[in-house]
């Protein structure tokens, strides 16, 4: 449960989400389902909202590391570079945790400054994809704009660790690519599985997970939940 003390110093005690408990009291964050951006996807475990989490994290303490876990098959390619530009221009060390990661979910493991991966976990890349429609020469517009976002994926890849040439890493990604964490790590899109010790000691600090009360200062306004 989580209390609230409001301004007239009186109790209130609210139901607190696994997920909001761990967000407040260790910066672990999730990103689950598809990466498809506002208004499409809107909740705490969207895209949208990482993005959020991780500028205020960044205004708190700009140096305690965030644990970003993702278990995503990919989406939307726009957002998904909306959320891999915040990630990398993060001030905080921001450690991503793999634990089903295909498509553009990939490269927000791979931006991570410390890249994990569950035992089991499964990686896939694979080209961008989209419909073109129109005349010859809006095809010809959006295939120009198809290679575009190719490329500056393979730039992604190769700016995050990936040691293999531009075509090489095209080569790879003409068709689904499958990698086990083992082999993830050795194509540099994470640096090691993920222990007890990390995931206990480091990412939940070993800590009593225990309700905050606010100062009584605090204006809160929330009513009482039965």
């Amino acid at each position: 449960m989580l209390v609230v003390r409001r301004a007239d110093g009186s109790r209130v005690e609210q139901f607190e989400t696994a997920e909001s408990l761990m967000a407040r009291e260790c910066r672990r964050i999730s990103l689950r389902g598809p990466i498809i951006g506002s208004p499409m996807r809107s909740d705490y475990l969207g895209p949208t909202q990482i993005c959020e989490s991780i500028l205020v994290y960044n205004y708190m303490d700009r140096k305690t590391p965030i644990w970003l876990f993702i278990e995503s098959g990919g989406g939307d390619i726009d957002t998904a570079f909306a959320l891999y530009d915040t990630i990398r221009m993060s001030k905080a060390p921001i450690y991503t945790v793999g634990q089903a990661c295909a498509s553009a979910a990939t490269l927000l493991l791979a931006a991570g400054d410390r890249r994990f991966l569950y035992p089991h976990a499964r990686v896939m890349l694979h080209l961008p994809s989209g419909v073109a429609q129109g005349d010859v020469r809006e095809i010809a517009i959006r295939t120009q704009e198809f290679e575009r976002v190719r490329d500056a994926l393979v730039d992604a890849y190769i700016e995050c660790g990936v040691k293999k040439t531009r075509q090489e890493i095209l080569a790879d990604i003409d068709r689904e690519m499958w990698l086990t964490p083992v082999e993830t790590i050795g194509y540099g899109l994470a640096d090691e599985i993920i222990s007890s010790g990390a995931l206990f000691d480091d990412c939940l600090g070993m800590r009593p997970l225990l309700p905050v009360e606010p100062p009584p200062a605090s204006s809160d306004t929330r009513e009482d939940v039965p």
